[in-house]
C-alpha cells in the first residue's frame, strides 16, 4: 500500500481497512450470520414488546402472521439460511452478547488527576444488549457524567453551570457505539479526568468517511445497528450530529470535540472540562443590583447573617426596639416583600412558632453591601 511517497507492506491492522473499503457495498459484519448461536441466544420478550412496536406500524403488526424467525429476518436480526441471529440480532437483543463478542461492552473509568498514572476514583462496566445497555448508559450520562453548580451572574442572581451539556455526551457515546468495529476484542473507552473526558471505539473512519470530508460525510459500519438505534430513538442518522454537537459544547463553555484521526484502528474524540465551570466567577456589584431599601432593613439583615434563624421576639431584643408595631412596619415588612428574609412556617404567618432566617438573595446583599 502507499504511505504518503512511499510504499509498504500493510500490516494486519491496514489490511483489515482495505479489506472494509473493498466491502463498504457488501453485506456488513452487523448483518452476518452468526454461527454458534440460537434462538435461545435472544430476549425474545424484549423483541416482541419492546422494539417490534417501535420498529413496525401498529397496523401492520396487527395483519402480520409470521413466525418470529421471520419478524426478525425481515429487520435483518435473524437469517433464515443459516438459521441463526445475526451480529446484530444478538447484539441487540441477546443475553449475553459479551459471551460471542468479547469487545461487546463499555469501560467507564474516571481518574483524579488529568493521566492514566492517576488514580482511579471508580469504574464501571456496562454489558449486555444494546437495548438495556444503552438506556444504563443514558441514565449514566445524566446523572453521573454531568456536573452542575451555580454560578453567580450578578450579586443577587446565580445560574446553573454544566461541566459537560448532556446532549454533546449523549450523542458522542451514542456514536462511538454505532460506529465500532464489533469484530475487535477492544471495548469501547470512556475515560474521565479532572480536565477532559475521552471516548474511544475500535475502527477508524469507515468507507465514505474521510478526515479531510468529516463530519460533513458520514458512512455506517454497521448500518442494521444504527437504524436499530434510531428505532430506539438514539440517534437520528441526519448526519448533522457532531455539528450540533461544537454547538451544545460553545454554548456551555466548553471548547469544541477533538477528533483524533491519526490512530487509524480506532476512533478517539476528546471533550475538554466547560471553562465556566472550573473557574471561580466574583461577580461584580453594580448599583443596579442593590434594592432600594432602608437602613432599618440593612440593619435586620445584618443582625441575621449568622447563619441561624430568630423568633420575632429575639429580633426585636437583638435591635433594642420596644415597639411591636414600628419592628413589624419598619423592619419585618420590608424585608420580607424584598424577599430578602422568609418565614420558617409560610403557610402560617400569625404561627407562635414562626422563626424568620436570610434568603439567598438576602445572603448575597449581605456580601454585597457589609463586604464590598
Amino acid at each position: 500500500m502507499r504511505i504518503g511517497p512511499r510504499k509498504a507492506v500493510a500490516n494486519e491492522a491496514e489490511e483489515r481497512i482495505l479489506i472494509e473499503k473493498r466491502q463498504a457495498n457488501m453485506v456488513t459484519f452487523d448483518g452476518c450470520p452468526l454461527h454458534g448461536a440460537t434462538l435461545e441466544d435472544l430476549d425474545l420478550k424484549l423483541f416482541n414488546h419492546h422494539y417490534l412496536p417501535k420498529a413496525i406500524d401498529e397496523e401492520i403488526l396487527k395483519n402480520d402472521t409470521r413466525d418470529i424467525k421471520e419478524k426478525m429476518a425481515s429487520l435483518r436480526l435473524f437469517d433464515t439460511k443459516a438459521n441463526v441471529p445475526t451480529v446484530a440480532g444478538l447484539l441487540l437483543l441477546g443475553k449475553n452478547p459479551e459471551y460471542f463478542l468479547s469487545g461487546a461492552y463499555v469501560q467507564y473509568v474516571r481518574f483524579d488527576g488529568a493521566g492514566r498514572h492517576s488514580n482511579i476514583l471508580r469504574e464501571v462496566k456496562f454489558t449486555g444488549n444494546l437495548i438495556t445497555m444503552l438506556d444504563k448508559l443514558d441514565s449514566f450520562i445524566n446523572n453521573s457524567l454531568v456536573e452542575r453548580k451555580p454560578v453567580p451572574v450578578s450579586v443577587l442572581r446565580e445560574e446553573q453551570v454544566l461541566n459537560y451539556p448532556y446532549w454533546a455526551l449523549r450523542e458522542l457515546l451514542m456514536n462511538a457505539v454505532m460506529h465500532r468495529d464489533y469484530q475487535s476484542n477492544t471495548p469501547i473507552r470512556l475515560y474521565q479526568y479532572e480536565d477532559r473526558i475521552e471516548i474511544m471505539n475500535a475502527g477508524g473512519l469507515f468507507g465514505n468517511a474521510r478526515p479531510e470530508n468529516f463530519p460533513n460525510v458520514n458512512d455506517y459500519r454497521n448500518p442494521v445497528i444504527s437504524e436499530s438505534m434510531k428505532v430506539l430513538g438514539y440517534v437520528n442518522r441526519f448526519s448533522r450530529g457532531v455539528l450540533r454537537v461544537n454547538e451544545e459544547l460553545l454554548q456551555n463553555g466548553n471548547d469544541k470535540a477533538v477528533f483524533n484521526f491519526d490512530l487509524m484502528t480506532v476512533f478517539e474524540v476528546t471533550v475538554r472540562l466547560s471553562n465556566s465551570f472550573s473557574q471561580e466567577v466574583t461577580p461584580q456589584v453594580t448599583p443596579q443590583d442593590i434594592p432600594q431599601v432602608t437602613s432599618q432593613v440593612y440593619t435586620l439583615i445584618e443582625c441575621m447573617n449568622n447563619g441561624e434563624d430568630f423568633m420575632r421576639e429575639e429580633l426585636q431584643e437583638i435591635l433594642k426596639l420596644k415597639d411591636r408595631e414600628n419592628f413589624r412596619l419598619n423592619y419585618l415588612k420590608p424585608a420580607l416583600d424584598e424577599s430578602l428574609i422568609e418565614m420558617t412556617i409560610p403557610d402560617k404567618p400569625t404561627s407562635k412558632l414562626q422563626r424568620y432566617k436570610l434568603t439567598y438573595k438576602g445572603k448575597r446583599l449581605i456580601d454585597a453591601i457589609f463586604k464590598k
